[in-house]
């Protein structure tokens, strides 16, 4: 586990997340990230997608679109990643991200990769399985994970199964992060850290 970033300056952080923020542990866990990172001094954007059931008092972009984006055909899929990358390009032009924080192994997280910007990514099961059942998100989320600052997982059980599904991945770059950990807040920035000094040398300044 990274040390804990006691100096580390105030971030420009984007969270991206494909469903409502009210749907499931993910969600949650965005909500969470939200809340703390601001309440913590840094600037914070979130990207959703679909109308939260829920009224969340947050600055946000929402896309809407179908959630269950495995079940799209090919140009359908092709026609939902094109509206994921509008809407997450102009959100890195107009507030210039120090770190993409992404849920789940995936379109986010590629389209983070495909921008240039440094970013980690919470790995959840659905991706994991979305790789075993089909083929379309393979390279996606190979490719997501390989470059990915930092995987976190809120389940210590994921860990053989995501160095079993993303083989070579360095161990360093896995976080285990319980959502009861004490200082989780620690260790995600910590993660944020690690991955601004991998891309921009241990003097990084925002």
């Amino acid at each position: 586990m990274d040390a804990a970033p006691l100096s580390l300056p105030p971030l420009r952080i984007l969270l991206a997340h494909h469903a409502p923020l009210d749907d499931g542990a993910a969600g949650q866990t965005t909500r969470r990230l939200f809340d703390e990172l601001r309440q913590h001094g840094h600037h914070v954007r979130l990207i959703t997608i679909g109308d939260a059931r829920s009224p969340v008092n947050v600055d946000h972009c929402v896309i809407n679109a179908r959630t269950g984006f495995e079940s799209f055909g090919d140009h359908e899929l092709f026609d939902y990643r094109d509206r994921l990358r509008d809407v997450l390009d102009a959100e890195i032009r107009d507030f210039d991200p120090h770190v993409v924080h992404a849920q789940h192994a995936w379109l986010f997280a590629h389209l983070a990769l495909e921008a240039g910007v440094p970013y980690v990514v919470n790995v959840w099961p659905a991706e994991l399985t979305a790789v075993a059942n089909d083929n379309r998100f393979q390279r996606i989320a190979h490719e997501a994970a390989e470059n990915a600052g930092r995987l976190i997982m809120s389940d210590p059980s994921l860990q053989p199964v995501v160095s079993a599904v993303f083989t070579g991945i360095d161990r360093e770059r896995l976080v285990m992060l319980p959502p009861d950990d004490p200082a989780w807040l620690d260790h995600v920035l910590s993660a944020y850290r690690a991955t601004l000094a991998n891309r921009f040398g241990d003097n990084f300044r925002n």
